[in-house]
């Protein structure tokens, strides 16, 4: 998966999140919040590329109070 990391401001909070440059990964464009740094934001990448090979009882699991999303052998859903 080719990205980068991408930070923007709106008023005094600063956003750090992810761009994504497939467009198959895109819905990954969405997750970002004020409070992430780029190594939170690179550990759910890593959590994700991780899980690739891992069965559906071993996957990455990650959620916050608006999301949740599960990554396997499978794929990614959320």
């Amino acid at each position: 998966m080719k990205y980068n990391f991408k930070t923007f401001q709106i008023s005094k909070s600063r956003y750090f999140d992810i761009e994504i440059q497939e467009e198959k990964y895109y819905i990954l464009n969405n997750f970002r919040d004020s409070n992430w740094t780029p190594q939170k934001v690179q550990s759910l990448i890593e959590g994700v590329e991780q899980s690739k090979n891992k069965d559906s009882d071993e996957s990455f699991d990650w959620q916050n109070e608006d999301v949740f999303f599960r990554s396997n052998k499978y794929g990614v859903s959320s």
